[in-house]
């Protein structure tokens, strides 16, 4: 199955998904393709919340500086 990871565009030269029925996926690999799905979506949420610190980071530093600026 092909997924795009959040953040990178797909390759322009990716082939389309097979068209696979469900009688020729096996139990592990409908079990593996859910693992999968899961991981990427843990890994969604992880990178949201990086940037999510990171414009928190941003704005703190930013008050910091302006206020710094106002006293002097």
């Amino acid at each position: 199955m092909r997924m795009n990871i959040h953040g990178i565009p797909p390759k322009p030269n990716m082939a389309p998904p097979l068209d696979v029925s469900d009688e020729i996926v096996n139990e592990a690999t409908e079990l593996e393709m859910e693992a999968g799905k899961e991981a990427l979506s843990v890994y969604a949420k992880r990178t949201q919340a990086e940037h999510d610190y990171g414009a928190k980071m941003i704005s703190r530093r930013n008050k910091v500086t302006q206020e710094g600026n106002e006293k002097e």
